[in-house]
C-alpha cells in the first residue's frame, strides 16, 4: 500500500512514518523538513499548506493518505492573526487535500482531528451523542474541517475516517505531558495527591496502530472515532506510572480539590483543567470495528517514552 502522510516530520508524524514504513509499507512523507531516512519512505518537500499546494504529483500512485499536518493549539497574543492561520491550515488546506485525493482516486482518507473537536472539559463520558461545543479556536477549527470534509464526502470511492485522539505521548512528546516529566523529574513535591479524576490518553505507539489497521482493514472504516490507551488514568495514576518509569518515587501531597477546580476556573487558557478536571472518551466503538486492541498498556507507553 502506499500511504501519503502529511506533517510526516512532526512529533506523531515521525513515529507513524516509522511504524509504516517498518511494517513494509510505501509511504510518502510530506513536510517542511526531511524526516530521518527510512526504506521505503520518499520524501517530498512542502512548504506552508495553502492555496498554491500542488497536490496532484504528490498523489500519484497513493492507495491512502493520512492528514496530520495543521496548526496546534497554543498561545497567542494576535488573536485575528491566529484566527486566519487556523482557517487556512487547518479548515481549507485539509478540503483542498481531501477534493485532490478524491479527484487522484485515493480509497482511504484518514484526517486526524482532536478530541478538542468536541470539549476540552467534561464530567463524563464522552462518546459519539456527547454534543460538539469546543471550547477554543483550535477545536472550532477542527470541528470545522471534520463538518467540511463530511460535507464533501460521498459514494465516491473515497472512505472519510476521523480520528479524535486526547492528549498524545511518547518519545519526544511536546506540551503538557513533557511538563509533567520535566515535573517529575525535578524530584519536587507535586500538590496533586487528592484529585480524583479521570482522563484519557494515547501512547503514539497505540496511535499508529490503530491507524494501520484503520488503512488495513477489509471493510472501510468510514465515520467518527475517538482513540485512547482505553485504560483512563487520574493525574495522581498518571504521575506515580511516570515516577515509576522513571526510577523515582512519586512525591505527592494532598491539596483540595475543590480549590485547584476554583484556580482552573480563574484560568482562561485551560493549562490548570487539563490537569486537575476529567476528559475521558470512550473507544468501544473503534475497538468493535477494528477488532482492535491498543497493544501497549499506559506503563509501556510511558516506559518506552522514556526509555528511549
Amino acid at each position: 500500500m502506499k500511504i501519503l502522510v502529511t506533517g510526516a516530520n512532526g512529533f506523531i508524524g515521525r513515529h507513524l512514518v516509522a511504524t509504516l514504513s517498518s511494517r513494509g509499507e510505501e509511504v510518502v512523507a510530506v513536510s517542511r523538513h526531511q524526516p530521518t531516512p527510512a526504506a521505503r519512505v520518499e520524501w517530498r518537500p512542502t512548504p506552508d499548506l495553502d492555496d498554491g499546494t500542488k497536490w496532484g504529483p504528490l498523489l500519484g500512485g497513493c492507495d491512502a493518505v493520512v492528514h496530520l499536518a495543521g496548526v496546534a493549539h497554543r498561545r497567542v497574543t494576535d488573536h485575528d492573526a491566529y484566527a486566519a492561520e487556523l482557517q487556512r491550515v487547518n479548515v481549507d488546506a485539509t478540503m483542498r487535500l481531501y477534493e485532490a485525493s478524491r479527484s487522484c482516486g485515493v480509497q482511504r482518507f484518514i484526517f486526524v482531528s482532536s478530541l478538542a473537536a468536541v470539549t476540552s472539559r467534561s464530567a463524563g463520558l464522552v462518546d459519539e451523542t456527547t454534543p460538539a461545543r469546543p471550547c477554543n479556536p483550535y477545536g472550532r477549527s477542527k470541528l470545522a474541517a471534520e463538518q467540511a470534509l463530511i460535507a464533501l464526502n460521498g459514494n465516491d470511492g473515497t472512505s472519510l475516517t476521523v480520528l479524535r485522539p486526547p492528549v498524545i505521548y511518547g518519545r519526544g512528546n511536546p506540551g503538557n505531558m513533557d511538563r509533567i516529566f520535566r515535573l517529575i523529574r525535578s524530584g519536587l513535591p507535586l500538590p496533586f495527591g487528592s484529585l480524583c479524576n479521570r482522563r484519557s490518553f494515547l501512547y503514539v505507539g497505540n496511535f499508529c496502530d490503530a491507524v494501520h489497521k484503520c488503512l488495513l482493514a477489509p471493510v472501510s472504516v468510514a465515520g467518527t472515532y475517538f482513540v485512547s490507551d482505553r485504560c483512563d488514568l487520574s493525574t495522581p495514576e498518571l504521575i506515580q506510572l511516570i515516577a515509576e518509569a522513571s526510577g523515582r518515587r512519586a512525591r505527592l501531597w494532598p491539596f483540595p480539590a475543590s480549590l485547584w477546580n476554583m484556580v482552573a476556573r480563574l484560568q482562561p487558557d485551560g493549562s490548570t483543567a487539563k490537569l486537575v478536571g476529567s476528559l475521558y472518551v470512550d473507544v468501544a466503538p473503534l475497538m468493535n470495528v477494528l477488532k482492535w486492541s491498543p497493544p501497549f498498556t499506559p506503563a509501556q507507553g510511558l516506559r518506552a517514552t522514556i526509555e528511549m
